[in-house]
């Protein structure tokens, strides 16, 4: 290729980008938010009076009135001791009042509430009836300012301490709110944090704090200063795994919510003097059972220790030596309830089949949401779970169980009877580090989403090892986190790439085809997506988990449809993860954190789908990555412009049928590489900056017409 054709087909490319960027544009097949009709929901109920959803901190007045952080209903519910509803305040915003998942709640001497607001990077202040006082607080890194504070605590003198998180410090204030002190930095050492969690403060001023990151409470005087320290990572009596809240009655007992082990810990502590005193606890949804622990308050006199059990959605209630009394809160654990439905399947019969996994059961239903039966408890036998997270089915109507704290997989038959099971915890062939997602192809093969493993492993029916493929990156094919997998009926396997934000395409043989989707909030972008499922003519769903809503897309790849919000009416979402579609084409959804089943009839938008799924090969094959700027630049020209005009997709449909073959041939040889990367350079910046090229390109072009009149 001599330098005069190059230069003929750059202006020949430069001619059709300045064309297709300013040609009239046909708008995309998409719809509005009401991607989808609301059918129905099942499940519990997490947002009444008296009920929670995610309850975070908790504190006791003097005169046994107790008050709860129900973080994710973004208000604070008043109780007296023993867990009567009496009152609330909050709703989710910004304003004086609202909240943005209050983590912690605190009362002074004189009856005053304190709230950290850790969503909005404040603390509020209120009467003890709920009425605003004042506030404090915004995000940064200066004095007075806060990233994500998760607790905070009075002394008797009524100072204000607050643990400032996402700082690694502590902050503290007079009741006022003006700022006296902070002492802290991100570490291990003495005085140094990572992430605390808890804190707390006893009749002497002392201040506790739960050093979640380094797996410790650490001990300070009231001006900051260092005395003592215990803890270390581990299960063992005074160790510790993400140690949330710390609390400390008249006698100088210190108690622990040490939030993974599933237990409380409490201490006898006098001055420097650390002596372990007891523990209790195990996990499980039971009574005395915890899942992820958050907050912990004592009554006045120190007899009555409260725990925000909060995955669980509830408060149970101890005396101070560990002896359980009480519950009240969410009911998650009566048949047709959830704790945290992690996945749904709906086999061809109409069934709905729930991975209840705070539960460890599998939960069956009709296609209205009618239960039916329910199988599994906590536990390692066959037939027992821990913590499913997927569930997937074969045409011969067998059930297979991401057994996910287990580390395997789990058959059932079509009556839900015991059939078999395989793997184990390890990283070789058919091991598994916390599986998330399964799918099962019209040929029976199984394919598991080895999450801890950043891979795909593929089984055949009986759970014999046939292949895997990826590797911990973002590269073309390989993975960070992958919680969720899906089989089409075209022989397509699609992976949501979890960490990496993005959909990715395979063959059934783990042959990359395409990747779909970058972090972000606009439309065919992803914040975490945790679940996808196709239907019969390959347009997918996929859960945006971080964005509260599901999109849905063309067997291409082109964005169609979008719904659903933050929230936890209908249609609305919190934490959503597994999708299904039954045989009518209905679409179930595991809202997992609003604790139920939703069920919505898709809108159907029918177009023209003749876009690639998404992967500029030659640019790949010339730049070395999908994730060069030049590529992504690439890709970015084709969304938002090439595949909006008759002509652009036109093109692309051209382009998807000769382009793989080409990139394949251009990607071993270094000449030819070199060569597309000059012709792409500037089409590159051309896409980038296309009205520039507008005044660079009509002037040039009017100077070589009067250079060539010259010449004759």
């Amino acid at each position: 290729m001599n330098k005069k054709t190059l230069l003929r087909l750059c202006f020949f490319a430069l001619v059709l980008i300045l064309f297709l960027v300013f040609m009239p544009r046909q708008q995309a097949p998409v719809a509005s938010d009401g991607g989808a009709l609301f059918v129905t929901s099942w499940g519990s109920d997490v947002t009444g009076n008296g009920k929670f959803k995610k309850p975070l901190g908790i504190a006791a007045n003097s005169s046994g009135f107790v008050y709860v952080a129900d973080s994710r209903n973004h208000r604070i519910q008043v109780f007296n001791a023993s867990g009567t509803y009496l009152s609330a305040w909050g709703s989710f915003g910004t304003g004086y009042g609202q909240f943005n998942l209050p983590s912690d709640v605190a009362v002074d001497s004189v009856g005053n509430v304190y709230v950290a607001d850790a969503g909005n990077h404040r603390i509020q202040k209120f009467t003890a009836a709920g009425t605003y006082i004042t506030q404090w607080g915004t995000q940064g890194i200066l004095t007075g300012q806060f990233e994500t504070p998760s607790s905070i605590a009075v002394d008797p003198s009524n100072s204000v301490f607050v643990a400032d998180t996402g700082n690694d410090r502590i902050q503290r204030f007079n009741s006022s709110g003006n700022f006296v002190s902070a002492w802290g930095s991100t570490g291990s050492g003495n005085g140094q944090f990572a992430s605390p969690l808890g804190i707390a403060t006893d009749s002497s001023g002392n201040v506790y704090v739960a050093d979640a990151g380094n797996n410790r409470i650490q001990k300070f005087s009231s001006a900051g200063v260092f005395v003592v320290a215990w803890g270390a990572a581990g299960t063992g009596d005074g160790q510790f795994d993400a140690p949330a809240a710390v609390d400390v009655d008249p006698a100088g007992n210190v108690y622990v919510t040490d939030s993974l082990n599933s237990r409380v810990q409490k201490f006898l502590v006098v001055s420097a003097v650390v002596n372990y005193v007891t523990q209790w606890g195990t996990f499980g949804p039971g009574d005395a059972q915890f899942n992820n622990p958050q907050g912990i308050a004592l009554s006045t006199s120190g007899s009555i220790v409260y725990v925000a059990d909060t995955v669980n959605d509830r408060i149970q209630r101890f005396n101070d030596a560990g002896v359980w009394d009480l519950t009240w809160g969410s009911a998650l654990t009566g048949n047709g309830q959830f704790s945290s439905p992690a996945d749904v399947y709906v086999n061809s019969l109409g069934n709905v089949f729930v991975a209840d996994s705070g539960n460890n059961r599998i939960q069956q239903f009709t296609s209205t949401g009618t239960y039916t039966t329910v199988w599994g408890a906590l536990g390692t036998a066959d037939g027992h779970f821990n913590t499913p997270s997927a569930v997937a089915g074969d045409s011969a109507g067998n059930l297979y169980v991401a057994d996910t704290g287990n580390h395997r997989i789990q058959k059932f038959d079509a009556s839900n009877v015991f059939l078999g099971t395989w793997g184990s915890r390890g990283s070789a062939n058919g091991l598994f580090e916390s599986p998330q997602g399964i799918a099962v192809d019209s040929s029976g093969n199984v394919y598991v989403a080895d999450t801890g493993n950043h891979r795909i492993q593929k089984f055949s029916p009986s759970g014999v090892y046939l292949s895997q493929w990826g590797s911990p990156g973002a590269g073309d094919g390989q993975f960070h986190s992958p919680t969720a997998v899906a089989a089409d009926s075209l022989g397509n396997i699609y992976v949501a790439d979890t960490g990496n934000h993005r959909i990715q395409k395979f063959t059934t043989m783990g042959v990359f085809a395409g990747t779909l989707g970058s972090f972000g909030t606009a439309d065919g972008q992803f914040d975490s997506p945790a679940g996808i499922t196709a239907d019969a003519s390959g347009f997918l769903y996929v859960a945006d988990t971080g964005n509260h809503r599901i999109q849905s897309f063309t067997p291409g790849g082109l964005f169609l449809n979008k719904w659903g919000s933050f929230g936890s009416g209908s249609g609305q979402f919190d934490g959503l993860t597994g999708l299904a579609l039954s045989p009518n084409g209905n679409l179930y959804v595991a809202d997992t954190v609003n604790q139920r089943i939703q069920v919505f009839t898709p809108v159907s938008t029918p177009g023209d789908d003749s876009a690639v799924f998404v992967s500029c090969f030659i640019a790949t094959a010339a730049f070395g990555s999908a994730l060069d700027p030049h590529v992504q630049a690439l890709r970015d020209f084709r969304d938002r412009v090439l595949v909006h005009s008759p002509g652009g997709r036109a093109f692309v449909e051209i382009y998807q049928a000769w382009s793989p073959p080409a990139a394949a041939f251009i990607a071993q040889h270094e000449g030819l590489r070199t060569a597309v990367r000059w012709v792409l350079t500037p089409i590159v910046y051309a896409v980038k900056y296309p009205l520039l090229l507008g005044f660079l390109f009509f002037p040039a072009i009017g100077f070589a017409f009067a250079r060539r009149r010259v010449k004759h």
